[in-house]
């Protein structure tokens, strides 16, 4: 969505998962001791920052991101993190329904469950896997 909208993005992850963010045009770092030097290299300032992994990540990579970025998080809190969550929203979603049609939003899927294999699909969430999300269909 930021990239759609004119930003430069930089994501973070494993080894094993820096294609997907190359391939839909996000400068992709790769998460550990080193990530607050790196991310230091690849950009002169970040204006905002959303961190969706917790356990810290914030953190690390406060002192590489500056005192003027805004930042978000999905499960840390504290002075200057602004916490996000997700809600109902028909417009928004029919927006991004659009957006996707229309190949601006790419989401990559992991993989599909039918409703009933939701055990599989929990299953399948806490194994180590390439990018993409679980869907569940009905």
């Amino acid at each position: 969505l930021a990239r759609a909208r004119g930003a430069v993005v930089t994501g973070v992850g494993s080894p094993a998962n820096q294609d997907y963010p190359r391939s839909i045009g996000i400068c992709p770092l790769v998460y550990g001791e080193d990530l607050a030097s790196e991310l230091t290299k690849s950009a002169d300032r970040f204006d905002a920052v959303l961190d969706c992994a917790g356990r810290g990540a914030l953190g690390t990579v406060l002192p590489a991101i500056g005192q003027e970025a805004r930042i978000a998080s999905i499960t840390d809190q504290g002075a200057g993190i602004t916490t996000v969550f997700a809600r109902s929203n028909p417009t928004a979603l029919a927006d991004l329904s659009q957006m996707a049609s229309a190949d601006i939003l790419k989401v990559a899927v992991a993989g599909t469950y039918p409703l009933e294999n939701g055990p599989d699909a929990q299953r399948a969430l806490m194994r180590p896997r390439t990018a993409g999300k679980i869907v569940l269909t009905l």
